[in-house]
């Protein structure tokens, strides 16, 4: 398995880069926060587990949701090329994550920094939407529906997402201030890690992520596991 890890604050644009790097290198997008939510609408046991976590914008567990992901992970195979976004988002899971590699005899590729500042970090919150059929994201200035309030994808309507309310932005950005430095220090510490702005459009911002990985990896397709 190869990996590449994105790392950035809340509204920093983790999960459209996630696509558009997935696409670029043959690879899936794997998002915690599309595996919890989806958790939790199906009511599964990590679902209940999880919910006043997510409802109270809080970090769910590190056990939790190191499970959910290696778990996934596992179903991959052997073979797969994963994008990580959103985890890991502490320490703990960064050396969760780093002994699943190990042991598996997999590689991480790279982690990626997008970096942006609190302030941008805010309007970017403030003007995310989501479908409330298929979750596929818009931003009302920098990705809009063609539509106003209806998704271009399935015709759906667009909500913001409960976490993306103003009386949550603040605390989510602490939040990720708080753990942030440790995981970032510990990719630097292994010249793993790279810095990208995340103050510039989707494609830019992506072609960068492609253009870091190891030897042009986004040009090359994925094995197949068979």
């Amino acid at each position: 398995m190869e990996a590449i890890v994105l790392l950035g604050g809340p509204g920093s644009g983790k999960g459209t880069a996630a696509e558009l790097l997935a696409a670029a290198a043959s690879a899936s997008h794997l998002s915690t926060g599309t595996l919890f939510r989806d958790a939790m609408a199906r009511q599964t046991p990590l679902g209940r587990r999880i919910r006043p976590y997510m409802s109270g914008d809080r970090l769910v567990p590190d056990e939790w949701a190191t499970e959910a992901l290696l778990d996934r992970l596992e179903q991959a195979g052997p073979y797969a090329r994963v994008v990580l976004d959103g985890f890991p988002r502490t320490l703990p899971q960064a050396h969760a994550l780093e002994s699943h590699l190990v042991r598996t005899g997999s590689r991480l590729l790279r982690a990626f920094l997008l970096e942006m500042a609190d302030d941008q970090l805010r309007e970017r919150l403030r003007g995310r939407r989501v479908c409330a059929d298929c979750g596929h994201g818009f931003h009302l200035a920098l990705c809009p529906p063609a539509r106003k309030g209806i998704c271009d994808r399935c015709g759906g309507r667009l909500v913001r997402r409960h976490d993306d309310r103003d009386s949550a932005i603040p605390l989510r950005i602490q939040v990720y201030r708080d753990h942030a430095p440790l995981v970032i220090d510990f990719y630097e510490c292994r010249d793993a890690l790279k810095r990208i702005r995340a103050d510039q459009s989707p494609s830019a911002v992506a072609d960068e992520l492609a253009a870091a990985l190891p030897g042009a990896i986004a040009h090359q397709p994925q094995q197949d596991a068979g």
